[in-house]
């Protein structure tokens, strides 16, 4: 990972508590924050985060082993990894989120968050290739695009970035707004509303609620671009957002296409 800071500075962003770290530590910038010990390098951090069936901080001790400056430990941890050099906070996602926010606002470039039931991949990459050509693109790789994903591609941002581009995926209502908070985008894009998510949100309708957090808690000075062509999108979103909007559909908006031929499109 690209953010490179101060390991006292981390710590203050943080207003974290340390614990086994020397003043001379403090001083020293670290290279990267790291959740995986398998791709730790000497000079790094190491996040320990905790899911359903894994724990990081059971690998704490190998991270110091294999060179950590200091693991990033949750509060209720710490007994158990006595003698260690730990950054102490409450919740490491939290603090893995709250440091990737951080990081994004240091870059003033646009970043285009893009969700949508259908076709996020395919359309975060097709603008990163639009970007390329007038710059560097930074985007989602793989499935990156939840919680942990998001904040682990906005740390890759470094100074040479003119733009960067995140997919967001959700499985329930919130979600979008979490990772909305975390990207502040400057452009919001939805493909569409659709039927995916529909046993867990029970209808179209707060599915399109879920998709428009986007909107909701993306800045008022932000752009909006939106399927013209999904009405449910349109009406959801008139609901939250009443600033810079930009359609594109077939059957009509401010960019319309032509289906020329299977898989030809005039615009």
């Amino acid at each position: 990972m690209v953010c490179r800071l101060l390991v006292g500075k981390l710590v203050d962003i943080l207003a974290a508590k340390t614990v086994n770290i020397p003043e001379k530590i403090l001083e020293k910038s670290f290279t990267g924050i790291i959740t995986d010990t398998r791709h730790l390098e000497p000079g790094q951090l190491f996040l320990a985060l905790r899911g359903e069936k894994f724990d990081g901080h059971d690998y704490a001790s190998l991270a110091v082993e294999k060179g950590a400056l200091a693991v990033i430990a949750e509060a209720t941890k710490v007994t158990q990894l006595e003698g260690l050099p730990l950054i102490q906070v409450e919740n490491t996602l939290k603090a893995y989120q709250q440091i990737a926010r951080w990081w994004r606002d240091q870059f003033q470039i646009p970043v285009i968050a893009v969700t949508g039931s259908v076709g996020k991949t395919t359309t975060k990459e097709l603008i990163a290739a639009v970007l390329s050509t007038k710059g560097t693109v930074l985007k989602t790789q793989a499935n990156y695009n939840n919680e942990i994903g998001v904040p682990k591609t906005l740390l890759e941002l470094a100074p040479d970035h003119d733009y960067a581009v995140i997919e967001m995926a959700m499985r329930g209502s919130g979600q979008i707004a979490e990772l909305t908070e975390i990207a502040n985008p400057t452009a919001g894009v939805i493909t569409n509303v659709g039927t995916a998510h529909i046993g867990l949100l029970g209808s179209t309708e707060a599915i399109a609620k879920a998709k428009c957090e986007l909107l909701a808690h993306m800045s008022n000075n932000g752009v909006a671009v939106l399927n013209h062509d999904n009405q449910r999108l349109i009406d959801t979103a008139a609901q939250v957002w009443q600033g810079q909007t930009i359609t594109y559909g077939l059957e009509g908006g401010d960019v319309q296409g032509e289906l020329i031929a299977p898989e030809i499109l005039k615009v």
